[in-house]
């Protein structure tokens, strides 16, 4: 028992110290039963207005967490793809895992089909799928990457079996993430930082 509180403290130890002002890009649901809900709140406090929840596994986008008294609270957004119900709120940091992997929309860009792959460890840049090459049958051949500023970047899902042609979504769909998949070498090339 001594070991497992030891290791819950070392979580939110580490949780926060990190960069509370440029986090994670994404949040999964955690720590909360198959049958429950993680309530979220209109401000990062437990008894503030709930104008939303979500259940274990959700993904959510992160926009901002905050030191409020003794916890972390994190400010998110729905994402298309995973639902919803609630336009943003925040959540407390200890129902939340985080990730820097995924779709995102980067400020001021009109293509928003960007697929984020890591961040350096004071999340200041982040790894990002700029573009891809296609073969003859559309899969993808090669990525071209760049480092792009964190606080330009913002989690998004809006991708799915849509038109090729339709604007505002990327149609990619998963393919990006597929093809990572499949191509391990890169994935041990991007490492972590």
């Amino acid at each position: 028992m001594k070991i497992i509180i030891s290791m819950f403290l070392l979580t939110l130890l580490n949780l926060s110290a990190e960069n509370l002002s440029t986090p994670k890009l994404f949040g999964k649901v955690i720590n909360i039963a198959n049958n429950d809900v993680l309530n979220v709140r209109k401000k990062a406090n437990y008894r503030s207005l709930k104008v939303g929840d979500l259940t274990l596994g959700m993904l959510t986008g992160v926009e901002q967490c905050k030191k409020v008294g003794r916890s972390t609270w994190c400010k998110i957004h729905p994402l298309a793809a995973y639902g919803g119900d609630f336009s943003s709120g925040w959540v407390n940091a200890r129902f939340l895992s985080f990730s820097n992997k995924g779709y995102v929309t980067i400020k001021n860009k009109t293509n928003n089909c960007f697929y984020a792959l890591k961040c350096k460890n004071n999340n200041s840049k982040c790894l990002v799928v700029l573009d891809y090459n296609t073969d003859r049958e559309g899969n993808i051949v090669n990525l071209t990457q760049s480092w792009v500023d964190r606080k330009t970047l913002y989690a998004e899902s809006k991708f799915g079996a849509i038109l090729q042609n339709s604007d505002g979504y990327c149609s990619s769909g998963m393919r990006i993430n597929d093809y990572l998949k499949s191509h391990s070498n890169i994935m041990k090339d991007i490492g972590t930082i």
